[in-house]
């Protein structure tokens, strides 16, 4: 990995949080004068996620983790006294309901809280309630810090915008080369640059969608999936494209196809009348007389698997659009061509 696409994914943000919350839960532990106040601050730091929906739900199975711990170490203790081997104990049956009820998020931080039972010798009241004090303030203050955010949305729209602007470009180069107007790049930096811009986007979406718990805004992942299917189909036309050795009228005609599509691709064309043009295309080869050389029969071959490919491509965008609800097209589409 290069150092550059290294440190553009650091979690700058994710750090301050941790950083500041760690040192803002302890002092406020010691300042209501709680034991093991520390402990307090390495809560936070674990509580902090990537996303509030990650964040929420490791706090709820800490708080009920947190339960089940008192609960078994009030047990224990009590039973068989304060010692090494009754914690011993306390772990093999914690951990092993940790795993069942899916709560493993609980194990580190309260496995340290209950140290704090044995150490004390006590699992009166006085201790309970400061472990329990210090579990709120501690996942308190990483809830409370993850539901600060820099917006990202503006910066997904870019991604969008930029992806698509390099699809024309890719669809165009298509064209190019169906004219014997350049010679077939089999690499293609731009769109090796735009695939792998797509899963950098897919990421930054998918994240933009767990930090909003209670609006759905799963669209942008479902836009960049879709976009990545396209490009898989991008990819498969360029292998075919390479293969092909000579100009034909067929391919003159589909380089014109595929030029209409780049002039035509927005994120807000449903892909429809491309479809219909699609298909008077393929009524058009059809038409034509059947290949007499083996050349012009290989060549034939690749542009009707790329004609097929073309098909495709245009159908991943139709059935994403026919999957959007009213609600969905109205928010995140200012006009439907």
């Amino acid at each position: 990995m290069k150092k550059d696409s290294f440190i553009s994914k650091i979690n700058y943000i994710k750090i301050l949080k941790i950083a500041f919350g760690g040192t803002v839960a302890i002092l406020i532990a010691d300042i209501l004068h709680l034991k093991y106040s520390v402990a307090c601050g390495i809560i936070t730091l674990l509580t902090i996620q990537d996303t509030k929906r990650e964040t929420i739900q490791v706090a709820f199975k800490r708080f009920v983790s947190f339960l089940m711990a008192a609960g078994l170490a009030f047990i224990l203790f009590t039973l068989f006294d304060f010692r090494v081997i009754v914690f011993g104990l306390f772990l093999l049956f914690f951990v092993g309901l940790s795993i069942i009820f899916d709560i493993k998020e609980g194990i580190s931080v309260n496995a340290v809280l209950t140290t704090h039972f044995l150490i004390e010798k006590s699992v009166g009241l006085d201790i309970m309630l400061n472990e329990l004090a210090l579990m709120i303030i501690g996942v308190g203050i990483g809830v409370l810090l993850n539901l600060i955010i820099p917006r990202s949305l503006k910066k997904i729209r870019s991604d969008q915008r930029f992806i698509e602007e390099n699809m024309k470009m890719v669809i165009s180069q298509y064209a190019m080369y169906l004219m014997g107007d350049a010679k077939v790049d089999p690499n293609l930096d731009i769109l090796k640059q735009t695939e792998d811009y797509v899963n950098l986007s897919l990421e930054r979406a998918a994240n933009h969608r767990d930090n909003h718990i209670f609006a759905d805004t799963s669209y942008f992942v479902r836009y960049m999936m879709m976009r990545k299917s396209q490009l898989k189909i991008l990819r498969g036309i360029l292998d075919n494209l390479r293969k092909i050795t000579y100009v034909t009228p067929q391919a003159e005609i589909m380089a014109v196809f595929f030029n209409h599509i780049a002039f035509s691709f927005h994120e807000y064309n449903n892909g429809i009348k491309l479809l219909d043009e699609w298909q008077l295309l393929r009524e058009e080869y059809q038409k034509d007389k059947l290949p007499v050389t083996r050349s012009e029969f290989e060549n034939r071959a690749l542009l009707y698997q790329i004609l097929g490919s073309i098909e495709h491509f245009l159908q991943v965008k139709v059935d994403f659009v026919q999957s959007l609800s009213e609600k969905q097209i109205a928010t995140y589409w200012k006009a439907s061509e």
